[in-house]
């Protein structure tokens, strides 16, 4: 079980995990939060979609499962993801 706040970054959930993405919080503002945003909602990372974690090391890339598709997100990519962890939550 995840000892963490329920709203979180997407980098601090553990293999098994679930949680419904809240938002993308690029530092950079501007066209780069766009384009950050962009580039996640093409991965099918979107705000209140549900994510699992499948592999998450704590160093590396973080492996998820969207829908029924494995998308991989670099670590400082991961870190921009806020999340609200589910520990019921059901696809």
């Amino acid at each position: 079980m995840n000892q963490y706040p329920s709203i979180q970054s997407l980098s601090y959930l553990k293999k098994g995990e679930k949680a419904v993405i809240l938002e993308f919080s690029d530092q950079s503002g501007g066209h780069g939060h766009r384009n950050f945003q962009t580039r996640m909602e093409a991965l099918g990372l979107r705000k209140g979609t549900v994510i699992e974690v499948l592999v998450n090391d704590n160093h590396g890339p973080v492996m998820l499962r969207v829908a029924e598709t494995r998308v991989a997100l670099g670590r400082g990519m991961a870190e921009k993801v806020k999340v609200e962890y589910k520990p019921n939550e059901t696809k």
